[in-house]
């Protein structure tokens, strides 16, 4: 009885591997280097901003229009009527952030 092999050679492809374009296999490279060089700066840049209250990191984000402001109503004050008016979730009643 004739012993076939375990592993039967395949025929190659009809088409030729498409290779990619001039240039993109740099920019892939350069594009992991500087998501490389992010994740390792992050660490430092939250332990820099640590000592900044989380109120004060939303409050920058929220643009205050000429009518609030003459009315003096600042982003940190909408910030705390917010976290003051919303309840947490999964707390027993009447609690607050």
């Amino acid at each position: 009885m004739e012993e076939r092999p375990a592993i039967r050679p395949v025929a190659a492809p009809d088409a030729p591997t498409p290779r990619p374009a001039e240039g993109d296999t740099t920019r892939g490279l350069v594009f992991a280097v500087i998501a490389y060089l992010q994740w390792g700066v992050l660490p430092f840049y939250m332990k820099a901003v640590a000592h900044i209250p989380a109120t004060e990191v939303l409050a920058h984000r929220i643009i205050v229009g000429p009518n609030a402001r003459i009315k003096d109503i600042s982003s940190s004050s909408i910030i705390h009527s917010i976290l003051n008016t919303v309840p947490v979730p999964g707390a027993t009643v009447g609690a607050r952030f």
